[in-house]
């Protein structure tokens, strides 16, 4: 009888803790690399190159995300406090498309919003996942 009493008391916090521990499949994530750290991306029409060690002032937000086939996608990149963005990017050959949906230059801005989606020939419902830079600098 004690058992089963423990058992009632205990199942809905373990419950409680595996819902907290578990992210959803889709659940995007966000990385931000410091200097001395080396770009992992080239980021257009920037000075930062894939290999270069960033400066003083420039941080690199990563952003994992996914995209469904045949869907649309908006996200919001936010650089973090201090900074403003200075360039967008993906790596080489990357399995995702995006693109600025605010109206005039998201550069020198906090946060950007972009649509995302997966590549052309992705079959309907298919997820892919991939990485997004925003370079951000200090102003």
């Amino acid at each position: 009888m004690r058992w089963m009493t423990m058992v009632r008391r205990l199942t809905p916090l373990a419950l409680l803790a595996a819902l907290a521990l578990a992210a959803p499949a889709s659940a995007d994530t966000t990385t931000i690399l410091q200097p001395p750290a080396r770009s992992p991306v080239t980021i257009p029409g920037s000075d930062v190159k894939r290999g270069d060690r960033l400066a003083r002032g420039q941080v690199l937000v990563r952003r994992l995300t996914s995209a469904i086939g045949g869907r649309r996608r908006i996200l919001t990149l936010r650089c973090p406090s201090g900074t403003r963005h200075a360039g967008l990017g993906t790596f080489e050959g990357g399995r995702i498309a995006f693109g600025v949906v605010d109206r005039g230059s998201y550069i020198g801005r906090r946060s950007v919003r972009i649509r995302v989606i997966a590549p052309p020939g992705t079959k309907g419902g298919a997820v892919v996942r991939a990485s997004i830079f925003a370079l951000c600098a200090t102003p």
